[in-house]
């Protein structure tokens, strides 16, 4: 089998490679998320006071929305907790670069840091509302990069909400 993911702690550079060989899934086990938000967990990646943090490579970060966005119809359920994507709070100097992000449960890149740099980054979700109603297959809050952020800097960004 082969490793989706690594960390790389040299320098005090905190790094995470998506490799282009596949999809990193995110679980969608919804009571095991609730644990881990009790904990401080709110995203499947996440960076919290902390400088240095690049996100690089080719490969595919998948929330698995789906699951979440059909089941938060449910009665009782429209205020249950989603994971971000990427979730960064007081981070300064952080690199995103390359990777895909899809089908995220919630926001997708909420990078609350200064000095960020997102660099050929891809951000992809079904759309809220239209044809998706009748495949309950639509999303729900899903921004791809929430403004305002200090000294942020896009290039090569590519944000889409594509129908199926």
């Amino acid at each position: 089998m082969q490793q989706l993911v690594s960390s790389d702690h040299r320098l005090g550079v905190s790094a995470l490679s998506v490799a282009s060989c596949g999809a990193q899934l995110a679980s969608t086990d919804q009571k095991g998320w609730a644990a881990a938000k009790e904990r401080g967990g709110t995203a499947i990646i996440t960076a919290k006071n902390n400088k240095h943090i690049a996100i690089t490579g080719a490969g595919t970060v998948d929330g698995q929305g789906l699951q979440w966005w059909i089941d938060m119809k449910k009665p009782g359920k429209e205020e249950m907790f989603r994971p971000h994507t990427v979730d960064f709070g007081n981070v300064q100097h952080a690199v995103l670069h390359e990777t895909l992000y899809t089908n995220g449960p919630n926001h997708i890149l909420e990078l609350g840091c200064d000095f960020c740099e997102l660099d050929g980054v891809k951000v992809f979700a079904p759309p809220s509302t239209g044809a998706c109603e009748k495949t309950n297959t639509c999303s729900h809050n899903t921004d791809a990069v929430p403004a305002p952020y200090n000294r942020l800097h896009m290039q090569h960004l590519r944000a889409e909400f594509v129908g199926k």
